[in-house]
């Protein structure tokens, strides 16, 4: 799985910037000609600091083999990063929780041992935690953002949470969000270019997150802060080394993001009636934010292909050159920023789409302008659905598939789908279980049709199911974010393929034991025998709806839309 947002990395060989030859061994000599290292944690009384904090070689050696290449830094995940090159130079100089907390993400990308990971993590915490009564730090900034992205990464979003919101407390407090080159506040310090980009770096990386929970996260990610004063990443490279890759996507991907947070509050609770589910002004004005966001997003970011539900080679050739134009580092969020915005039209017209199970709903019941919304509700989301897959593939097949010849084999790891996308995956099989297994079969007529067979469909949803199980396999002994996404793909493939192979009258015929899916949330530890069940990550969850007559969604909303269907069937 390609590392999510804001990994350890910091260059990319493709921006044509070499190192020294002697580069490699130039860092191992700065590095240990510095203070040595088991001296760096001892106190001013001499007495010794916590062994649990000390740092060492082992853990330097971890950080180098995570963050370079031959020697050379290497892009081990995208660029919203901290200075890498910094870091592995003064590495005994940094504080304990971010030297710990970069050894945890470390090993858990270089697939160590899970019990190694979850001690370095544990380390990380207890030097985090003493870290909290002292004046706070860009470094402690993104220690706590780093431990953040490691629960994430460990299936344990609700743990993590807890770490992003402190990091985006200490932005506040050193005023972070306001951007270096206008805080006055900075003058003094004559800081150098690299550093500013730091600074901005560190923002950068908590905000991104911080919109991204808003868009998935179950709960309200309560906290005031905005972008409006800060410039987005730029690049910077030494003589030698590009330290920071170039990042022109992150303010339209912290956009979209909050459009998604805008649908979601719209639906989290059903409407009055029918009439305002067809027309409310909330609605209109959420559309409206929409369509402005998708038309503002420059062309060069958006990936399309000639048919909403094929790719063709033609299609293929052209969106591997677009991609390579804009930078093997910003494929990855190209990929999540396209299947975002599709992801957003599905579910702002989603509830409505619905509508098309309903007796009280059927073409002749309703009004030509009902109708018509109705109509366009059902092509838009299928549309968006078919894109959602039809890009999904194109990246799986070039970087692990049968296409990957199209690319130099060092570039098919930048193409891989990361763990983002799965979330959009959900939203777009929720549409195709409903429109095959649930809409009534009256409005199968007004549905535009496409150029995919149902073959192509089914092998399409296979796919996705199985990189979704992937992801949860990468979660370890603690998946909880994609156990019930798994579950749920997995029970609507299978009545999908059921309507495709016999018909609609076989959908039903294997009811499921009735069940809640919720997201399994436990502490990040040894020998964890407690845990507890909350709602669990994703766009809108299934409205009410049951998927094989019994599976359930666990939701705030779920019973208020499910008795919304059953008052207006």
């Amino acid at each position: 799985m390609s590392s999510p947002p804001f990994s350890l990395s910091s260059s990319d060989a493709s921006d044509g910037l070499s190192s020294r030859p002697e580069e490699p061994l130039d860092r191992i000599i700065e590095a240990m000609e510095q203070t040595p290292l088991s001296l760096t944690e001892m106190k001013s009384d001499w007495n010794l600091e916590d062994i649990d904090l000390i740092c060492s070689m082992d853990d330097w050696w971890l950080v180098v083999k995570h963050a370079t290449k031959n020697g050379r830094l290497a892009n081990v995940g995208p660029k919203f990063s901290i200075d890498a090159d910094d870091l592995l130079r003064n590495f005994s100089h940094k504080s304990p929780a971010l030297r710990l907390i970069s050894a945890a993400i470390a090993a858990h990308n270089l697939k160590l041992p899970e019990k190694q990971t979850i001690v370095y993590y544990k380390r990380a915490r207890k030097a985090i935690m003493r870290s909290c009564h002292e004046h706070p730090t860009i470094e402690t900034v993104q220690a706590f953002y780093f431990l953040y992205l490691f629960a994430l990464w460990k299936g344990q979003p609700s743990i993590g949470r807890k770490f992003l919101l402190s990091s985006l407390q200490m932005i506040k407090e050193l005023q972070l969000d306001i951007d270096p080159d206008d805080s006055p506040n900075l003058a003094a310090l004559q800081l150098t270019q690299r550093e500013k980009e730091g600074r901005r770096r560190a923002f950068w990386a908590s905000y991104w997150s911080f919109c991204w929970e808003q868009a998935v996260s179950p709960e309200d990610v309560d906290f005031e802060i905005t972008a409006r004063k800060m410039k987005p990443p730029n690049a910077f490279a030494t003589e030698t080394q590009l330290i920071f890759a170039r990042a022109p996507l992150v303010e339209w991907d912290c956009q979209v993001c909050s459009l998604l947070w805008r649908i979601k509050r719209l639906h989290s609770v059903p409407p009055p009636s029918i009439a305002a589910l067809f027309v409310s002004q909330s609605e209109i004005e959420t559309n409206i934010n929409l369509i402005s966001v998708h038309s503002r997003i420059p062309p060069a970011f958006r990936l399309y292909s000639k048919s909403y539900d094929c790719i063709s080679r033609e299609d293929y050739v052209r969106l591997i050159s677009q991609l390579q134009e804009l930078g093997l580092d910003e494929v990855s969020d190209a990929a999540n920023l396209n299947l975002y915005l599709e992801a957003s039209v599905a579910a702002l017209h989603r509830p409505k789409l619905f509508l098309a199970s309903s007796k009280s709903c059927k073409p002749m019941y309703l009004t030509p302008e009902n109708h018509m919304i109705l109509t366009s509700a059902i092509n838009q989301t299928l549309q968006a659905s078919h894109r959602i897959l039809c890009l999904f593939c194109f990246f799986l097949d070039v970087s692990e598939g049968s296409s990957r010849h199209l690319l130099e084999e060092s570039q098919r790891s930048y193409f891989s789908p990361d763990f983002h996308v799965t979330y959009a995956l959900f939203e777009s099989f929720c549409v195709f279980w409903f429109i095959l297994c649930r809409m009534d079969a009256i409005w199968w007529p007004f549905i535009e049709q496409g150029d995919a067979g149902k073959e192509v469909l089914a092998e399409r949803l296979n796919q996705a199911v199985a990189f979704v199980k992937r992801i949860e396999t990468e979660e370890g002994s603690f998946a909880g974010t994609m156990k019930p996404l798994v579950r749920c793909m997995e029970s609507m493939e299978d009545e999908i393929n059921r309507v495709l192979r016999d018909g609609r009258s076989s959908s039903m015929e294997t009811a499921l034991q009735e069940m809640e899916l919720g997201m399994t949330v436990m502490s990040l530890g040894d020998n964890v025998t407690e845990y507890e069940t909350k709602d669990p990550y994703c766009f809108l969850g299934l409205l009410g709806m049951e998927v094989g007559g019994g599976l359930r969604w666990k939701g705030r909303s779920e019973e208020s839309w499910k008795l919304f269907w059953k008052l207006n069937s």
